[in-house]
C-alpha cells in the first residue's frame, strides 16, 4: 500500500518555479521517486542555507 509520501507530486511542464523544474528534469532522466525526494530535500536545504 502506498502512503501519501510515496505518491509523486504533479508538476506542470510549464512551471517557472526552480523546484518544479528540478523535479521535471529528474523525472525526464527516469530516476526513482526516492532519488527525486532526496535531491529536492538537499537543494531546498542548500537554498535556505544560502
Amino acid at each position: 500500500m502506498k502512503t501519501p509520501n510515496d505518491i509523486p507530486v504533479y508538476v506542470s511542464h510549464k512551471s517557472v518555479r526552480f523546484i518544479d523544474q528540478l523535479r521535471g528534469f529528474i523525472r525526464y532522466r527516469g530516476l526513482s521517486y526516492q532519488t527525486e525526494k532526496t535531491n529536492v530535500h538537499w537543494v531546498v536545504n542548500f537554498i535556505r542555507f544560502s
